[in-house]
């Protein structure tokens, strides 16, 4: 067994699944209803309201009181939510 940070070529295991590249995936039904809902809800307007995104430091504000992290979450689901929905035929949903 392979102490973290030791292990050599031969320890990593091969992905089971290729990651699709971005846009080759388009949402219908149950699911696009779904992505729907969540950039009309919280997530798509988040922006506008929680000033530690409004005002965030990765945009020159002071509204994170240094804690820098919240953003890049939240940019870790609204970016991808609009690529899916712009893929659908809809549009950003990005401020």
């Amino acid at each position: 067994c392979a102490l973290a940070g030791t292990a050599s070529a031969q320890d990593i295991v091969p992905r089971v699944f290729t990651p699709l590249p971005t846009g080759s995936v388009t949402p219908k039904g149950w699911l696009l209803k779904q992505l729907r809902l969540q950039a009309e809800g919280l997530s798509g307007h988040l922006s506008m309201f929680w000033n530690d995104i409004k005002e965030t430091v990765w945009i020159g504000g002071t509204g994170d009181g240094g804690l820098h992290e919240r953003t890049p979450y939240w940019l870790n689901g609204v970016v991808p939510l609009s690529y899916l929905l712009k893929n659908a035929g809809g549009q950003h949903i990005l401020p």
